[in-house]
């Protein structure tokens, strides 16, 4: 009986993570401005062990990048510029999943059906501790704040905490059979992790005391999960379709990327450009998600290559994994270009005062088309982002005097829109005011006061005219 909820686990763990279709319902979430599948840069280093199935990799402290071979039951060391070598693990079929770097500078591996927690040198020297808990399924590992590393049990059903020198303490999930997945050192000092049954997110402290917060989606089988710049946790939900985030305090909000709904979400990490990133899985795409929500996507190369694991490398790139790909692969950051708009070398935001006929400059990725147009009037201008990611569009005509809203719009080649604005600006100069006071009772004929520079010009002329009156009628009258 045992074995078989053991079996039937793992495969379910496999299983969700492995191109199973699956319908997701739509869910409400919050969804800001997104962009599907932009241009980026992507190099892919074939991994030489063939379906080796590749789910997890990160930064390790020689330089390189390190990652778990689960079919192939190795862990592979890459260079950033593509060098890959292999490492046998000891114990058989041990289907290593996850890898983190330990705070003693080695790589700390879970095996999932080997039941143990993996320990390799920079230099590739393998040790193991056996769980105490027989099948716990151990899944996810992480470096905690107290210098010790925590893993996951996905059938125990508890959090694992092991020392470097590999004494292991358990503690157990309030919630029944949660299936904790993958766990994460939060910015306030304690561990959190994704319940992939009960939908909800734990967080244990350093002592072992555990706090659960349930998701807004159900059934979501949430997945990644990492600290934020921002001092919130991220997390994925594989059938949910969202990124959510979660306050220190417990507060959580689910951003839906575009694809979400067809392709099932993999693993989340910060990267070097203060925004969160992820895979997903079944679309083959890797998404960016800024700490504000706004979410863009890119596509990988390889068709049906199944990212997974991902990290920020020693370099600042993107590195993932491609499950089904056999591929350690590479996204180039200096090719992924957040959009931005000036005007006459000004930051947009804050209202700035501008000429008259101003030029609006920005950057984004080459071949974009780009719309600015000032709803105030409306004033259009058009152009197409150049090869070196830059743009500029001046207005065909003068804007006049006062304030406007200037509203630019992004038109990518695969005809997905982004929207920068709307913006206010301020033209200076003279302003024509109109007052609503009728001239006469009932006519509901408004009338016009000229500016202060008129208004004295206009007496001047009243006065000159009365003064030319008045000495022709005197030289009349003598006359």
């Amino acid at each position: 009986m045992f074995q078989a909820q053991r079996r039937a686990i793992t495969s379910s763990i496999r299983a969700s993570l492995l191109f199973v279709a699956v319908a997701v319902s739509s869910v409400a979430a919050t969804t800001l401005v997104n962009a599907v599948c932009h241009a980026a840069s992507f190099t892919e280093y074939p991994i030489p062990t063939a379906s080796s199935t590749s789910y997890a990799l990160t930064k390790g402290s020689d330089g390189n990048l390190w990652f778990v071979e689960t079919s192939g039951n190795k862990i592979g060391r890459i260079t950033t510029s593509g060098a890959v070598t292999e490492f046998t693990i000891p114990t058989g079929s041990s289907q290593p999943i996850s890898i983190t770097l330990g705070p003693d500078g080695n790589m700390w591996f879970t095996e999932l059906t080997g039941n143990k927690i993996g320990r390799i040198t920079t230099a590739g020297v393998i040790t193991e501790f056996t769980i105490p808990t027989s099948t716990s399924l151990p899944a996810g590992i992480t470096t905690g704040s107290d210098g010790n590393l925590w893993f996951t049990e996905k059938l125990g059903n508890k959090i694992g905490r092991i020392t470097t020198a590999g004494v292991i303490a358990e503690f157990t999930i309030p919630t029944s059979n949660s299936q904790p997945n993958l766990i994460t050192a939060g910015g306030d000092g304690n561990l959190w992790f994704t319940e992939s049954n009960s939908d909800k997110i734990g967080k244990i402290t350093p002592a072992g005391v555990f706090t659960e917060f349930t998701v807004p989606t159900a059934s979501s089988a949430l997945y990644g999960i990492t600290a934020g710049p921002d001092g919130n946790v991220w997390f994925t939900e594989q059938f949910g379709g969202n990124i959510g985030r979660i306050t220190p305090s417990g507060v959580i909000t689910e951003f839906t990327p575009p694809s979400s709904i067809t392709s099932r979400l993999g693993e989340i990490t910060a990267g070097s450009d203060g925004n969160l990133w992820f895979t997903e899985l079944e679309d083959g795409l890797v998404g960016r998600i800024t700490t504000a929500g706004v979410i863009t996507e890119f596509a990988v190369p390889t068709t049906s290559s199944s990212p997974l694991g991902i990290t920020s490398g020693p370099d600042g790139n993107i590195w993932f994994t491609e499950a089904a790909g056999n591929n350690i692969a590479k996204l180039q950051m200096s090719s992924v270009v957040t959009p931005s708009a000036e005007v006459d070398e000004m930051n947009l935001t804050g209202t700035p005062t501008i000429d008259a006929l101003p030029t609006f400059t920005g950057v984004s990725v080459p071949g974009v088309a780009v719309h600015v147009v000032v709803h105030s009037d409306p004033v259009t201008c058009d152009t197409i982002v150049a090869s070196d990611g830059t743009w500029s569009c001046t207005l065909p005509s003068s804007l006049p005097a006062g304030a406007h809203t200037v509203l630019i719009t992004l038109t990518f080649p695969d005809a997905s829109t982004q929207e920068l604005g709307p913006y206010s600006v301020i033209v200076p100069g003279d302003t024509t005011i109109t007052n609503n006071t009728p001239l006469a009772p009932n006519t509901g004929v408004a009338r016009s006061v000229d500016s202060p520079i008129l208004l004295v010009v206009s007496g001047v002329i009243v006065m000159f005219a009365s003064i030319v009156l008045c000495v022709a009628i005197r030289y009349k009258l003598r006359a």
